[in-house]
C-alpha cells in the first residue's frame, strides 16, 4: 500500500492565476547520503511552476524563519504568484 504523501503539487496550478501566498512545508528529515528522498523536493515543483522558493534547515533560528517569511511574503507580492518555504528537521 501506497504511503500518504501531502497533496503539495495540487496548489501549483494557481501559479497560472496570479495569487501571491506563502506556503510553509515542514518536511520530515534529511535523507542520509546516497539514498534518494522518500518525499518530493516541493522547492523543484515550485520552481517548476515558475514560482519561488527557499530551504530552510532546522531547528531554525526563529529569527531565520521570520526572515524567510518576510522575504516570501515580499516575493510573492512582486511576482503575484506563491511561494513556498520548505523547512527540514534535521
Amino acid at each position: 500500500m501506497p504511503r500518504w504523501r501531502p497533496a503539495v503539487s495540487g496548489g501549483w496550478p494557481v501559479a497560472q492565476h496570479a495569487v501571491p501566498f506563502v506556503l510553509i512545508v515542514h518536511a520530515p528529515v534529511l535523507t542520509p547520503p546516497g539514498h534518494e528522498p522518500d518525499f518530493p523536493d516541493h522547492v523543484k515543483l515550485a520552481e517548476a511552476y515558475g514560482c519561488a522558493g527557499r530551504y530552510l534547515v532546522g531547528p531554525a533560528d526563529p529569527a531565520e524563519l521570520r526572515s524567510a517569511a518576510e522575504w516570501a511574503r515580499k516575493e510573492a507580492v512582486s511576482t503575484r504568484r506563491p511561494v513556498l518555504l520548505e523547512v527540514r528537521a534535521v
